[in-house]
């Protein structure tokens, strides 16, 4: 089996953010301490940024902005992600301590939700996807073999407000697949929408059940 890779997802106007985030997955995320590759992922018509010492830049270069420009480059990132297990962050969190680790040693086939701010909040466990998919991308697992079914039927956005987490269920509920839903192991820290950069919305994405910065994901049994 090949190691999983880490990929960052991450856009212009952000830059702060985007590089707090590296840092944070690397210092108590405890992504410096794995043997895998670590990879953002720049959509952007510019040159990316700087990013630490154990990471690598891929730029995809993309002018567009909005929810179909966000679905082509999510399908692009699949294809550098190949046939390896997929943990994928969004440029704009803080996770508590050792998530990425904890998150990297998962052995579920599912792809696996770290991100929880329904209210209410969806119950831990795999669950069916209703056709219009789940909300909420901020942290996934995706395990190689969705990876390469998602390669197969590619997500599709319906319109300008559909993100990729709506576009990825969907897919998943057109191959019957489920979604499982863990405790939130990371907070979002974002301001805009990364699809749609208008649309303020840090203050209503909390993670209902986040455990705390300093919680040590390490200490939670194998689900």
């Amino acid at each position: 089996m090949s190691e999983p890779v880490v990929v960052v997802f991450a856009i212009p106007g952000r830059e702060d953010v985007t590089g707090a985030t590296l840092d944070a997955l690397d210092g108590p995320g405890g992504a410096s301490t794995l043997t895998c590759e670590r990879l953002l992922f720049w959509s952007a018509p510019t040159q990316p940024i700087a990013v630490p010492a154990g990471w690598r830049a891929h730029w995809h270069e993309q002018a567009a902005r909005g929810s179909v420009a966000a679905m082509g480059d999510f399908v692009a990132m699949l294809d550098v992600v190949g046939d390896r297990d997929l943990l994928f962050f969004e440029d704009d969190v803080y996770p508590c301590k050792n998530a990425v680790p904890y998150i990297a040693r998962l052995a579920l086939p599912h792809v696996v939700h770290f991100f929880n701010a329904s209210s209410p909040m969806h119950p831990y466990g795999p669950r069916k996807l209703p056709p219009g998919g789940f909300e909420f991308s901020q942290a996934l697992r995706i395990p190689a073999a969705v990876v390469a079914a998602l390669r197969d039927t590619p997500p599709t956005s319906r319109g300008r407000f559909d993100g990729w987490d709506l576009a990825i269920g969907m897919c998943l509920h057109r191959l019957g697949l489920p979604l499982y839903q863990h405790r939130s192991l990371v907070r979002h820290v974002g301001f805009h929408s990364m699809w749609n950069p208008g649309n303020d919305i840090a203050r209503r994405l909390p993670a209902r059940d986040y455990p705390g910065d300093d919680f040590d994901a390490l200490t939670l049994p194998a689900p």
